[in-house]
């Protein structure tokens, strides 16, 4: 999820917690109260998964439609961590002079001109994904 859906994220579940904090001990006299936090937390779910699932389905477009190129990266910064493996915020320059920024995850980092396959949406160069790898033996 990119830094501005964590925000929306941790905004949500504040208000979620604050109004929950002031809500549900007057809810035995206004049981209508407790529509206010489960609102929240119905926005903030939503949303979350939302996202999650908007990115997947693009993705999956991609790489039906896609073409496969080789990208340079222009730059790579950390990203966090990934089920314990080091993820990366990559923008990398396609053939065509358009950049294009994905999340990578591997072990080590990137060296900025280093080549990177990618499928390119031809429609928007903008939005690209990496292709899939078999380990299939």
């Amino acid at each position: 999820m990119p830094r501005t859906n964590w925000l929306l994220f941790g905004i949500g579940m504040l208000a979620m917690f604050t109004t929950g904090a002031f809500c549900l001990p007057r809810a035995s006299a206004h049981p209508w109260l407790i529509a206010i936090p489960f609102s929240c937390f119905v926005v903030v779910m939503f949303s979350s998964v939302g996202w999650i699932i908007f990115n997947l389905i693009r993705e999956l477009w991609i790489r039906r439609v896609g073409v496969r190129t080789v990208g340079r990266v222009i730059h790579a910064r950390s990203a966090g961590y990934t089920n314990n493996v080091p993820t990366w915020d990559v923008e990398a320059e396609l053939p065509d002079g358009n950049t294009t920024r994905l999340f990578v995850v591997r072990y080590g980092p990137f060296a900025p001109g280093e080549p990177i396959q990618l499928i390119v949406n031809p429609k928007s160069p903008k939005h690209a994904a990496l292709p899939r790898v078999s380990y299939d033996f």
